[in-house]
């Protein structure tokens, strides 16, 4: 188990958090995760051998945001 926060930029509204949140938890590996509107981020408990940064970044952009 691993834990890694992550900086999110382009999320205005709850809606936004509700939308990120949505597309995480649908993510293999991904154990646990809590998004913050401000600052703006989001903070992932996740198993290092099925998922990753690279994935969190793909996700977060199919969201609708950037990786800050």
């Amino acid at each position: 188990m691993a834990t890694i926060t992550l900086a999110v930029e382009g999320m205005i509204c709850d809606t936004c958090v509700a939308n990120l949140n949505g597309v995480m938890r649908a993510m293999a590996g991904v154990n646990h995760l809590h998004v913050t509107l401000h600052p703006g981020q989001v903070e992932i408990d996740y198993d290092p051998d099925i998922t990753g940064l690279d994935d969190f970044r793909e996700a977060i952009e199919m969201a609708g945001f950037e990786l800050g």
